[in-house]
């Protein structure tokens, strides 16, 4: 989750939103191949700012948000990419078993 502290470390422009990155190690990828994301073409270092018009911040967590939906749901997600923002809808998924 980005905050004023992460923001300023990183010169954002933006201060709210779920920055995508990959995790601690090299098998950790930003984005799972053939995963909802992958198939909208998000990228490592996005940024998810909204879904379905709620602004995600630390209090509305993106985890928050798309656990109040159902797989199989259409959701509408505002992103920051490459400095451009834009809008797209996904369509939720389950998770792997081996995954959750």
């Amino acid at each position: 989750m980005l905050n004023k502290m992460i923001q300023e470390q990183n010169n954002l422009s933006l201060d709210y939103g779920a920055l995508i990155i990959r995790g601690s190690s090299s098998t950790e990828l930003a984005v799972m191949p053939g995963s909802p994301a992958d198939k909208i073409d998000l990228r490592e270092n996005d940024i998810i700012l909204e879904v379905d018009g709620k602004r995600i911040d630390e209090k509305n967590t993106l985890a928050k948000v798309i656990l109040s939906s159902q797989v199989g749901q259409e959701i509408s997600l505002k992103i920051l990419s490459q400095g451009k923002t834009k809008n797209i809808k996904v369509k939720l998924e389950k998770i792997p078993s081996n995954l959750d």
